[in-house]
């Protein structure tokens, strides 16, 4: 894989849709120990990457969250299986074709369920499974988090 080259976003400059380029990039080559190999079919645009311009000074890769398929498993790896599909949330530098990820920060994916809207909802899961599951507390107010469809789906 040496010597091959990768699609890649990248902010080169604040502003917008107008300060992303679309370049290449120096494949990854084979995961190390832990990681996997993940070939992405779906990458999650969020706020902060609009807010922030990809996290860091030009030319940062911004995003957090994507959905792939594993290609290859490092050294040490056995929850992974080549060939199906997982996602991720919280990696910066997510909007790239190709990416080596770390095995622990990966979910699978049933059959059936489109990689944009899985991508889409794997970090609100998130938040909402931090929400009730670890920062609850009995008589706590927990927020609705969501769009407003969805709250007034809830309430009336």
């Amino acid at each position: 894989m040496s010597g091959t080259v990768c699609r890649v976003i990248r902010i080169r400059r604040p502003g917008g849709a107008a300060g992303l380029e679309l370049g290449t990039e120096e494949d990854p080559g084979p995961p190390g120990p832990g990681e996997v190999r993940l070939v992405q079919t779906a990458v999650g645009l969020n706020l902060n990457d609009i807010r922030s311009g990809g996290g860091g000074d030009p030319p940062a890769v911004p995003g957090v969250q994507g959905t792939g398929v594993a290609e290859a498993v490092g050294e040490g790896v056995g929850h992974v299986v080549p060939g199906r599909r997982y996602g991720y949330a919280d990696l910066p530098g997510a909007w790239r074709a190709v990416r080596n990820v770390p095995a622990d920060r990966l979910v699978p994916f049933p059959d059936g369920v489109d990689d944009i809207i899985a991508t889409a909802a794997l970090l609100r899961g998130l938040v909402a499974h931090y929400l009730l599951r670890r920062l609850h507390r009995l008589g706590a107010l927990i927020p609705l988090v969501g769009s407003r469809n969805l709250a007034e789906k809830c309430f009336h």
